[in-house]
């Protein structure tokens, strides 16, 4: 019940166009969802290097298996490669399971 009450507050920040979202509104709102799940602005604070880090990573890796995904023209893996989020290890194995694909 948390969770749907937290999607709806979310959805209701972005969609509501007759207030705009500023950074304090954005702030509001990771603050309580990270009090949600028992953390506090520290948290982010203390570990703002290694969450930087794994943003980093996931990115490069994402980007690479839905170049290759789109190259090779396989639009279930390129769906399920925007949809899944595992910190860059789905994308790994995609690309390792389709290296032989590309080598030819």
């Amino acid at each position: 019940m948390t969770f749907f009450l937290m999607e709806v507050s979310v959805t209701e920040v972005i969609l509501n166009t007759a207030t705009q979202i500023n950074q304090y509104d954005i702030m509001i709102l990771l603050k309580s969802s990270l009090e949600r799940f028992g953390y506090t602005m520290e948290f982010l604070v203390q570990y703002q290097a290694y969450i930087a880090i794994a943003l980093v990573w996931s990115a490069v890796w994402k980007g690479l298996a839905l170049w290759r995904a789109a190259r090779l023209k396989q639009v279930g893996w390129y769906i399920a490669l925007m949809i899944i989020n595992m910190v860059g290890l789905f994308e790994f194995i995609y690309l390792i399971a389709t290296h032989k694909k590309v080598s030819k």
